[in-house]
Parts: structure tokens; C-alpha cells; sequence
């Protein structure tokens, strides 16, 4: 099994986009990264605006980052300080594997 996660953060439109400008500022130490976004509803999702409550869920940003098990437990001790009071959650999961593909000019060496 590899020694990378998967962090997973659930978080309102603007503190995903606060994540990823950290990230791309600090370049990321050659973090994998994406954002995506998912209809969210659970213990860590408020339902504020009544479109919410009558849809059941709200709208959310999930980024996932592909990391090192140390270098993920660091991120997430700056997110709670840098995301305190947001409505979200997160998550870390086990990565079996993780690699590339190489460009077709490489590939066909």
C-alpha cells in the first residue's frame, strides 16, 4: 500500500477556492489536486437558504488531495485554523496506489 491519502474537503464555493489559492500559492509541493461541484447534505452540511432546505441538500465544493499521510495531517491542521467557522467537513482515505502517464513523446521511447 502506498504512503499517500486522499484528503477530502467538503466546503462552501469560496472556501474551496480559499484552499486552492493556499495551494497553488505554496506550489503545492507537487500535490494532486481537484475540485469538483457536488449536491452535499450530512452532519456537516447547514441547510441556510430555503432553496436548500426545499432541494435537501446544498451546494459544496469537494477537493480531494492525493498527499503524503504526514504532509496531509499538516494541511488539515492549518485548514482548521484557516477554515474555522466554515460550514464543511473532510475525510481521509487510504490511496493503494498512485502514479502518472507519461506524454505520447515519452511513451513512445
Amino acid at each position: 500500500m502506498s504512503s499517500h491519502v486522499c484528503l477530502h474537503l467538503l466546503l462552501p464555493a469560496a472556501a474551496g477556492l480559499r484552499v486552492t489559492d493556499l495551494l497553488l500559492a505554496e506550489g503545492a509541493g507537487g500535490v494532486e489536486f481537484s475540485l469538483h461541484p457536488v449536491a452535499a447534505r450530512g452532519p456537516h452540511i447547514h441547510l441556510a437558504a430555503d432553496e436548500e432546505r426545499v432541494q435537501g441538500h446544498a451546494q459544496r465544493q469537494h477537493l480531494s488531495l492525493v498527499l503524503p499521510r504526514e504532509q496531509a495531517t499538516r494541511l488539515l491542521a492549518r485548514l482548521q485554523a484557516e477554515l474555522a467557522g466554515s460550514d464543511g467537513g473532510w475525510w481521509i482515505s487510504p490511496v493503494e496506489a498512485v502514479g502518472g502517464f507519461k506524454p505520447a513523446a515519452e511513451a513512445a521511447q
